[in-house]
């Protein structure tokens, strides 16, 4: 069966997680034809299998699975493969312990996922298992790609061979030993190394473990994570090129850099698992992120539809919550939605998630409700799919700082995920858009870059806001900006850095609140509290646009707008009252003829949009009816009502207004 024709990605597709290892082989049947009538056209299968494709070592078995593949085939219905890496079977965790995490205190720390990627036992199995499988399945038609591992973690393993792999990758990051001390500061606690092969991982018995030395362990681990699925994307794409290659993420996952993960894929993808009564704000923002990775659609790979394995609460799926979740994918960029799972499982770890089926093969509301939503999109499915989602408004994600917090937490109040969230909410609830985008990336698609957290910044970031700025638009940098270079380490320049002439400012102090201080800010005659921080600037050649009202520097900038080229950089200098970062935000936002909507609690709105067509998507993510003008008129794709001005939307429900 000859496989040469690609998978169309520029199409909605639907589809579920299903273990035929889990079932006897009478009922797939059944279940295929289940899948089909609920409209799903994709199954993504085998990711957990190791252990029923090589039950022992070199003992391949895949005539199972091949049946089950050509049985699916016969329904129209593709198969996505998974590399069955995070489940390595029981022989080979016996024969090669060592493929097993090694914690800080040198034990050995097994867990799902928990393996040494550097580990050249495992690469060796893990590499000849995928070539099995693609040797095997490369050239089925009825196979459309691929997922790599799942939910590839960042695995913070400190054993001999990490530390050896550690040890070359810094030799190739800093050249030798000398300029290692040069860039970590390593006279600091007596920390000098006179060879590589002094340097040790982070690990407990170490009496000085620096920020620096933590910072580049966690760019290690993510690196480790990341060459570990290249390897086994370089097996597939030799064997199987027209086979789209993807991996389920885990969203806002902090531990792996998912824009060095997403860069030789096909198409990125994540698992979302979100509560019943979530505000799905970090949903929104996942997505957000997951399609900046590419700058391009993605997939979900695992969708929920129905209660936890794991959690402090489950609450019930209210109605019609399934087919909300899978609109709501797709309203922010997402062109396939695959739910977790099929059937309910009766074993192990995740006997507590629903399947769309029950534990006893009966169906769930969840069946009906994907069924209803796949007739709702059979008619736009190729037109929908060709669109993406545009936006004018990026906001800059970095793994550097995250980490760099990691490293260090020195007060609660500067939280790179508080502060993040801060400007996000603030833009979602104006029915923003934005793209969460890595510190490099190019910015000229943009009109306004935000910048909450730059505590880290490079030469090469600073050249590109300040060339950004520079052709028109409008950066905005946030509190401690610029003060650390790339090694995590205090600049010996004025703050903020890289970027003070480009800011036109310096900061002389700064203030972590404690919960019963904080401090006023004044903007456009209107009074707000600032509860977090308070950057002390000097307005060097910089416009004031903000003040402080208390403490000794009452009536010295809180806000900041400096003139350079055809744009504008801002300096926010205070933190801690998303309604000072809203309100300032409009007035960037009116400048530069960006519409904004005030959006109800729960109700989101993004648009898809192609050189032919535009899609503006409503969601009510809430449980009550809500009110608004969303400012956009055409035609509701799903009801056939004309919508123009003033809306009502019900609970869980959708609106997808074509106004082309």
């Amino acid at each position: 069966m000859a496989n040469s024709v690609k998978f169309n990605l520029d199409k909605i597709t639907t589809g579920t997680c299903y273990y035929p290892e889990h079932w006897p082989r009478e009922r797939w049947e059944l279940d295929i034809d289940n899948m089909a009538d609920m409209g799903l056209s994709v199954v993504r299968v085998a990711e957990l299998a190791w252990s029923e494709m090589e039950k022992s070592d070199g003992k391949f078995s895949f005539d199972w699975l091949e049946e089950f593949i050509a049985m699916a085939g016969k329904k129209g219905i593709k198969i996505i493969l998974g590399t069955p890496s995070e489940a390595t079977p029981v022989w080979l965790r016996a024969a090669h312990p060592e493929i097993v995490r090694m914690d800080e205190a040198g034990l050995q720390h097994g867990s799902r996922g928990g393996h040494c990627h550097t580990s050249q036992a495992f690469k060796y199995y893990t590499g000849r298992i995928v070539t099995e499988m693609v040797n095997r399945f490369g050239n089925n038609s009825n196979v459309a790609g691929w997922q790599i591992d799942n939910e590839l973690r960042g695995s913070e393993c400190h054993c001999p061979s990490c530390r050896r792999a550690f040890q070359v990758w810094l030799l190739e990051k800093y050249g030798s030993a000398e300029k290692l001390n040069e860039a970590w500061g390593t006279w600091f606690w007596s920390q000098h190394y006179n060879s590589m092969e002094e340097v040790e991982l982070p690990s407990l018995k170490e009496t000085t473990i620096s920020t620096s030395q933590y910072l580049d362990y966690k760019r290690f681990v993510s690196w480790s994570a990341v060459d570990f699925q290249n390897m086994q994307i370089k097996i597939i794409r030799e064997k199987a090129p027209h086979q789209f290659i993807s991996h389920n993420s885990m969203g806002m996952y902090p531990q792996v850099n998912y824009y060095d993960l997403a860069k030789q894929l096909d198409v990125m993808a994540w698992d979302a698992y979100p509560h019943v009564d979530d505000d799905y704000i970090n949903m929104a923002k996942a997505h957000d992120l997951i399609r900046a990775t590419k700058h391009d659609n993605f997939w979900m790979l695992e969708q929920k539809n129905g209660y936890f394995n794991g959690s402090d609460y489950n609450l019930a799926i209210t109605p019609g919550l399934v087919r909300a979740w899978g609109l709501f994918d797709i309203s922010r960029g997402a062109n396939g939605v695959v739910y977790y799972r099929y059937r309910a499982n009766r074993w192990g770890q995740e006997q507590n998630p629903n399947g769309i089926l029950r534990h006893d093969g009966s169906k769930r509301r969840a069946y009906f409700e994907i069924k209803q939503m796949n007739r709702e999109l059979d008619p736009i499915r190729e037109k929908l799919g060709s669109t993406k989602v545009k936006t004018e408004v990026a906001l800059i994600h970095s793994y550097d700082e995250i980490w760099s917090g990691m490293a260090k937490k020195q007060y609660k109040n500067f939280d790179c995920h508080r502060l993040e969230d801060d400007f996000y909410r603030a833009l979602l609830s104006r029915g923003i858009t934005p793209d969460l985008i890595h510190p490099e990336d190019d910015l000229s698609a943009y009109k306004v870059v935000l910048a909450p957290n730059m505590f880290l910044l490079s030469q090469k970031t600073a050249d590109n806001m300040k060339n950004f700025v520079e052709n028109g638009g409008t950066a905005i940098f946030h509190i401690r900006c610029g003060q650390k270079d790339p090694q995590n380490v205090m600049v010996d320049i004025p703050w903020p850095g890289l970027v003070r002439d480009l800011c036109g400012v310096i900061v002389e102090e700064f203030e972590a609140f404690p919960d019963h201080l904080r401090n006023t800010v004044t903007f456009d005659g209107k009074k707000y509290p600032v509860r977090w921080w308070a950057d002390v600037l000097v307005a060097d050649t910089a416009k004031t646009v903000a003040v402080y009202e208390e403490r000794f520097y009452k009536k010295t900038p809180a806000i900041t707008e400096h003139i350079a080229g055809k744009g504008k950089a801002v300096y926010f200098a205070a933190a801690g009252c998303i309604e000072l970062i809203g309100d300032y935000l409009d007035r960037v936002f009116k400048e530069h003829g960006i519409k904004t909507v005030a959006m109800p609690d729960r109700v989101f709105m993004t648009t898809r949009q192609s050189p032919q067509t535009v899609y503006t998507f409503i969601v009510n993510m809430g449980s009550e009816a809500k009110e608004f003008n969303p400012g956009v008129s055409g035609i509701d794709v799903i009801t056939g009502k004309k919508i123009n001005g003033q809306i009502k939307i019900e609970p869980l429900d959708v609106l997808i207004i074509d106004c082309s």
